[in-house]
């Protein structure tokens, strides 16, 4: 029998383990549970700390004991936040809108009514519109 020691890497901000450091650091650098991280779909640098500060001061989430148990509900401070207005903040980039959704405890189950989000979905669209517009590129300078 052969035994074999290895190290296990874990993400500092959403605990994904792998046996690469090398894999690891570079998943850390763009884990989108990550606020300071580089986008590898939109390059954006979107300063997600400020944008998440500001998205959690337009709400409040308000939680009361009931006989049943434990009940919460939102309370709007101001207008409430849409995935329209998240996706301008991000310029239509859905791994963006996912790290502001996390940043700004969005994904917390109550608001899944109030913002429909499904990242599998958006990212393929993502994908096919910019494949859409390489080719459209590609076709134009063709000879």
């Amino acid at each position: 029998m052969k035994t074999v020691k290895k190290n296990v890497y874990y993400c500092d901000f959403c605990n994904k383990r792998m046996l690469s450091k090398g894999a690891m650091n570079t998943h850390e650098k763009h884990c989108t549970s990550n606020i300071n991280r580089e986008c590898r779909m939109c390059g954006n640098r979107i300063q997600f700390k400020e944008e998440a500060d500001k998205l959690k001061e337009r709400y409040e989430l308000l939680t009361y004991q009931r006989e049943w148990g434990e009940c919460e509900e939102i309370k709007w401070t101001s207008k409430p936040i849409t995935i329209e207005e998240l996706y301008d903040i991000c310029e239509g980039c859905p791994a963006c809108v996912l790290t502001l959704l996390k940043a700004s405890e969005l994904t917390h189950p109550i608001f899944h009514e109030e913002i429909k989000f499904d990242y599998a979905k958006e990212k393929t669209h993502w994908w096919i519109a910019v494949d859409a517009d390489k080719r459209r590129d590609f076709n134009t300078y063709t000879i």
